[in-house]
């Protein structure tokens, strides 16, 4: 499939619930709004975008620290490395099996850090010497919303068309005589959901490793 500007799937939404004549049953702050939230609500169902380029995959940090902020915009850490390329461990807090809840940190270079305990931060296990930075892989949610036709949408081309179902689910939700339609708004619901399923088991079988299997002969 090509890839659709924010703007023609804009037309694409009027057209589609016949709102193409002023004055508008949704007005275009509301539709530019629809588009926005469908993009994220994407990368909340399936999972988020890949990155470990753009800014936010890098965090610094100073001598002596315990803890590291990390963007909002990250659902999810794949991978962490420090700036000498060595990798660190990722721990969950519910994990750690020890008296307290964490374990005393000793001075050193990071190893681990553990994640789970404050949502948009990280536990450094070894309390660093010196000041350095963590390389994060992870999944997220777009770096910029979509606030008008010189927006641009960051998820894949093939799912550009499918978010017209949570726009028309959010329009068919306005509280109005004349917008409000509790049963179209569930339908396409159902069938953003459905879809967003669809490519996280897609998602899924790509990053799957296949085991090999032995076998002893017939």
């Amino acid at each position: 499939p090509s890839e659709m500007t924010p703007q023609q799937l804009h037309d694409l939404f009027r057209a589609h619930v016949r709102d193409e004549a002023y004055p508008y049953l949704w007005s275009e702050v509301e539709v530019w709004a629809y588009m926005n939230d469908a993009q994220e609500q994407f990368c909340r169902l399936t999972g988020g975008i890949p990155d470990s380029t753009s800014d936010l995959c890098t965090v610094e940090y100073d001598a002596g620290d315990a803890f590291v902020d990390y963007d909002r915009r990250i659902l999810k850490l794949r991978r962490v490395t420090r700036d000498d390329r060595c990798p660190v461990e990722i721990v969950n807090d519910e994990d750690i099996q020890f008296g307290t809840r964490r374990p005393t940190p000793r001075e050193g270079e990071v190893h681990a850090v553990v994640i789970g305990d404050d949502q948009y931060s990280m536990f450094l296990r070894d309390i660093p010497r010196e000041d350095g930075e963590l390389n994060l892989h992870v999944l997220r949610l777009p770096l910029e919303e979509v606030t008008g036709p010189e927006s641009t949408l960051e998820i894949d081309r093939q799912h550009h068309l499918h978010l017209l179902d949570w726009m028309k689910a959010l329009a068919y939700s306005k509280q109005d005589a004349e917008t409000y339609d509790k049963g179209k708004a569930e339908e396409f619901q159902a069938a953003f959901a459905a879809y967003c399923d669809r490519v996280r088991t897609e998602q899924g079988r790509r990053e799957h490793k296949p085991r090999t299997v032995a076998y002893g002969g017939l």
